[in-house]
């Protein structure tokens, strides 16, 4: 097993950290744009349309981030350290090790790119359906 100093542990916590967050806040950011998207194109049906899939969606979207998590229950594949914050509350923080982190890294990366893709897909969208208003 290869041993990693505390600096780079740290920074891999801090990496891996900040990927799952900007991917999730992507994800969250494209949902957005689609209801607003739906809201201009289709006024009329958008309560409709978003009334009865919502759970549905929000499960799929559950799902996705439950799925992205299932890196950190492998074995051999992470290292964790128990620290507590000001408040004296303890917490447990997690590092990807080895390929497992580059892998991770990439693939919330690109899960994070598309979901931006199709948000700027969905305003290009509603700025035509702007223009069709004029």
């Amino acid at each position: 097993m290869r041993s990693y100093s505390f600096s780079s542990l740290n920074q891999r916590r801090m990496d891996c950290s900040s990927s799952f967050t900007s991917t999730v806040s992507a994800v969250l950011h494209f949902v957005l744009g689609i209801t607003r998207l739906t809201a201009i194109a289709l006024p009329l049906k958008h309560a409709k349309i978003w009334s009865g899939r919502m759970i549905a969606f929000y499960v799929l979207l559950w799902t996705v981030f439950f799925l992205a998590a299932i890196p950190l229950i492998l074995p051999g594949s992470t290292s964790y350290v128990v620290n507590s914050n000001v408040f004296g509350t303890l917490g447990v923080e997690f590092s990807l090790l080895g390929t497992y982190f580059t892998n991770y890294s990439v693939g919330n990366t690109g899960i994070g790119a598309v979901a931006e893709f199709l948000n700027f897909l969905c305003y290009v969208g509603m700025c035509l359906k702007f223009r069709s208003f004029m």
